[in-house]
């Protein structure tokens, strides 16, 4: 959603291999303009299997970070699972806990939160958290829940976003 998948069994493992999804970047740019800030949840499997060093995975999100805040998206938190998928833990996506994680960190309430993402487990995660899911990409077509909406990339879910927030006077 941020930025292009190294592909299927590839980890995005040092900042040079950062490609931003430009169309992303100016939605995000557009909802910052509008007063949103942004908080970003990620399974990195890589760091469990040995492929990402954790290191250079905090050195991408510093660069991430500082890359958005030049066109004025304020990311508050990065909070990432580094634990492999076999490992059962709390915070891996579809589990919730990175989401609690962030509300606790940025006293944020999680009903009143859209969390979009490009992944079935995201929607599961949101869900779990009671957020309302957003899933874009090729998995908005396998939504499971009625409560979850589905666009083709992000700046397409601009319009739902900023209506979602009017309808609740926020």
């Amino acid at each position: 959603m941020i930025n292009v998948k190294a592909g299927l069994g590839k980890y995005v493992s040092h900042y040079k291999d950062f490609r931003p999804i430009e169309s992303s970047w100016t939605a995000l740019q557009l909802l910052a303009e509008h007063g949103f800030t942004f908080v970003v949840i990620s399974n990195q499997a890589g760091v469990a299997r040995g492929i990402t060093d954790p290191r250079d995975l905090d050195e991408i999100h510093k660069q991430m970070i500082e890359e958005l805040g030049k066109i004025g998206v304020n990311i508050l938190g990065v909070y990432v699972c580094p634990h492999h998928w076999d490992d059962e833990c709390s915070c891996r996506k579809p589990n919730a806990g990175m989401f609690y994680d962030a509300a606790a960190d940025h006293s944020l309430l999680l009903s009143d939160l859209i969390y979009i993402g490009d992944d079935i487990r995201d929607e599961a995660a949101a869900l779990g958290a009671g957020c309302t899911p957003v899933i874009i990409g090729p998995e908005a077509a396998n939504v499971k829940s009625k409560s979850t909406v589905g666009f083709e990339g992000l700046k397409q879910a601009v319009p739902f976003v900023l209506d979602h927030y009017q309808r609740q006077g926020k």
